[in-house]
């Protein structure tokens, strides 16, 4: 298993859905889900210049909110995760 390094931290996204229960396709800009997420790793902290290691906020199990646009995905062990950056998180549900 790979593990996210200083300040990252590795994201299972929540799908969205793309049709309604009516039948309606859900146009992307609507769709709230894939804004949410599992936290599934988290790296060991952010390392300041003067040496010192900031801990993360989130916790593997946590429950997070980002940006549309943010990370990079990466697939481990058959599962689509996005990495971030610590402080693209917006709130964590924990």
């Amino acid at each position: 298993m790979y593990k996210p390094t200083r300040g990252r931290l590795f994201v299972r996204r929540d799908k969205a859905d793309e049709v309604s229960e009516g039948g309606i396709i859900i146009p992307i800009e609507a769709q709230e889900a894939d804004l949410m997420g599992e936290v599934m790793a988290v790296g060991s902290g952010e390392l300041t210049r003067y040496g010192k290691v900031i801990k993360p906020e989130m916790e593997v199990g946590d429950r997070a909110r980002f940006g549309r646009l943010l990370g990079a995905e990466i697939e481990v062990d058959g599962v689509d995760l996005l990495v971030l950056n610590q402080h693209d998180i917006l709130s964590v549900e924990g």
